[in-house]
């Protein structure tokens, strides 16, 4: 009997810790994604041009590309850098994109992109809902007869 207690606060413990996780995931995604909403707010959106592609090295030597773009605003240009590397590069040299941005800080522009925007929050978001999921499942199967 005292077997089977233990091994139902283990479960439980086990249970609590996977949920907590998940809630702090899912509060990191709510961060994220309240951020980018505020970002976004009293923006005007212009279009830029890719005009590079910035190479940098992940953490196993492989290949990472970073978009710079130029874009023109009140007869004067700026040069801005994506916010995500990938590989293969999201966009080519010479591609149009569209641009958010506060007119009153222009070099604070952001790419118009679901990447560029959403994913942290989505990766956070769906981590958490899983891990959240999976810690309640286990507290749960601990309560069953």
């Amino acid at each position: 009997m005292a077997t089977n207690s233990a091994s139902r606060k283990f479960i439980i413990l086990f249970g609590s810790i996977f949920g907590g996780v998940g809630l702090l995931l899912l509060f990191g995604g709510a961060y994220f994604y309240d951020d980018s909403v505020k970002a976004q707010k009293d923006t005007i959106l212009v279009k830029g041009r890719v005009v590079d592609l910035s190479l940098s090295y992940g953490s196993k030597g492989s290949k990472l590309y970073t978009p710079v773009v130029d874009f023109e605003l009140n007869n004067q240009t700026y040069t801005i850098r994506g916010s995500v590397a990938s590989s293969p590069p999201d966009f080519e040299v010479g591609e149009e994109v569209e641009l958010f941005l506060k007119p009153n800080q222009p070099q604070e522009a952001k790419i118009n992109s679901f990447v560029e925007k959403w994913l942290m929050a989505t990766i956070l978001g769906s981590m958490g809902i899983i891990f959240t999921l999976i810690g309640t499942s286990v507290i749960w199967s601990a309560f069953k007869p």
